[in-house]
Parts: C-alpha cells; sequence; structure tokens
C-alpha cells in the first residue's frame, strides 16, 4: 500500500450523503466529525462554551444550552440535504436543535469511520489489540 492511500483528509472533507432513517425520503450530507470542518466547529464551540454556559443554574435550561452548543458543531459537518429550505450553517444548527433525534443520529453517523472509509482487507492482522493489558500506541523504532 502506498502511503498516499492511507490518507483520509480530503475523504472526510466531501461529505457523504445518508439517507434519514426516520424522515422518509429525506437526506442529509455530512462530512466525517474528524474533517477540517468538524474540527473548527468543536474548537470554536469549545471556546464559546464558558460564555454560554454562564449562569444557567436550571436542569432544563443547562441542557438546552448544552443541545445549541452540541447542534451549533454539528452543523459544521453538514454540506446539504433534500430539504425544501436552503442548507446553511445557521439552518442545520437549527435543524438539528430543533430535532434532538437527528442530532444524536448525526453525532453517532459522523464519527463512524466504517460510514466514510473503506476498512482494511479481513487478512489484516497487523491493528493491535487495544484490550485490558493491551499497551496500544505506537511503537517506537530503531
Amino acid at each position: 500500500m502506498k502511503l498516499s492511500e492511507a490518507f483520509r483528509r480530503d475523504r472526510s472533507n466531501e461529505g457523504k450523503t445518508f439517507d434519514i432513517p426516520f424522515l422518509s425520503g429525506e437526506t442529509i450530507t455530512l462530512r466525517h466529525a474528524q474533517s477540517d470542518y468538524g474540527r473548527a466547529g468543536r474548537s470554536v464551540m469549545q471556546s464559546r462554551f464558558p460564555e454560554l454556559m454562564a449562569y444557567a443554574n436550571d436542569p432544563v435550561e443547562k441542557a438546552r444550552r448544552q443541545d445549541r452548543i452540541l447542534a451549533d458543531a454539528l452543523a459544521y459537518l453538514v454540506v446539504g440535504w433534500s430539504f425544501d429550505d436552503e442548507c446553511t450553517r445557521a439552518t442545520a444548527a437549527d435543524l438539528l436543535f430543533e430535532n434532538p433525534e437527528l442530532m444524536e443520529w448525526v453525532d453517532e453517523i459522523s464519527t463512524g469511520g466504517d460510514n466514510f472509509f473503506t476498512t482494511a482487507s479481513p487478512g489484516s492482522a497487523s491493528t493491535p489489540a487495544h484490550g485490558r493489558g493491551s499497551k496500544g500506541g505506537r511503537q517506537k523504532t530503531g
């Protein structure tokens, strides 16, 4: 395998179209959570988190603010959709915030590598297990 075949940045930034399972006939195109856009969205929202959570003492208000932060971050992943309305970061954030089930689904789908990338061949045994007692991580060389 060439090293360039292992590069995933371009593919994660392009996005992939998915059928929305609980909105019959609707699709959404998402970037991977580790795309440049996903990382930017998380960075922006993490920097705004203290400001957005300040003075939220009521548990319901805290949960709504946390949902807004997550919706705003996930909106960076939305490339397009089949809805009649224009797809912008603001409309994507509103769609996700107002539909918590969709927000949770997008969060789950966008983090799955199998949803965006081809996997290694089944005969490949070069990936170490990360179970109990496994050191994992990168090994030192020469």
